[in-house]
């Protein structure tokens, strides 16, 4: 989790950067009386840059975002330097949170797929027993009124393997519906879609 944070956190913080001087209108340095724009923010620099090493940043890496922001976003964060903590654990939260529920969000859309695909599979083969059911009988009705006897096994024989089917069938149901058992208490994980 904490490598998951640290992740989002060195991708985001340079957005962090970029969102807090956008939603801020950063007015330009004021006349600095023939001083250089860097030798008037390397105190603000100072600041910024320890700014961003409290946020999680290590001291290399707040030294080249500081090194990369212009001098109007350094005066800026100078004079509110709580903008990029506030910003940057905004910023994770929501990306965190909103992770988070898209996981979740994506699991239950995929167990109830799944589940609906069993449920299809179980209606399936209730279709299909009824419909060997229906063939077994009339093997039967031909079985009880056959008189040669060689006919009559064979009857017997087509009747017997239609009976075995529909007995395998009925224990592919019972498979079915504990799988659906399984995955609705979350005892067993969802496959893939291509394994389906």
């Amino acid at each position: 989790m904490k490598k998951l944070i640290a992740l989002i956190v060195s991708i985001l913080c340079p957005m962090l950067v970029l969102v807090g001087c956008a939603t801020n209108n950063i007015a330009p340095v004021a006349s600095n009386g023939g001083f250089s724009a860097k030798e008037l923010s390397a105190p603000n620099r100072a600041m910024v840059t320890s700014r961003l090493e409290k946020v999680g940043y290590s001291k290399e890496e707040a030294i080249a975002r500081a090194d990369q922001m212009s001098d109007d976003e350094i005066a800026y964060f100078a004079q509110h330097p709580e903008s990029i903590r506030r910003s940057g654990f905004v910023i994770l939260a929501s990306c965190i949170g909103s992770s988070v529920y898209s996981s979740i969000n994506n699991g239950n859309k995929k167990r109830e797929a799944y589940i609906s695909h069993l449920k299809n599979k179980i209606a399936e083969l209730r279709t299909e027993i009824t419909l060997t059911d229906s063939k077994r009988v009339n093997q039967r009705t031909l079985l009880a009124v056959e008189q040669d006897a060689a006919r009559k096994a064979e009857l017997e024989a087509e009747s017997k393997r239609l009976g075995n089917e529909i007995d395998s069938k009925q224990d592919q149901i019972k498979s079915l519906e504990s799988d659906i058992q399984l995955v609705n208490t979350k005892k067993k994980k969802v496959p893939n879609k291509k394994d389906w």
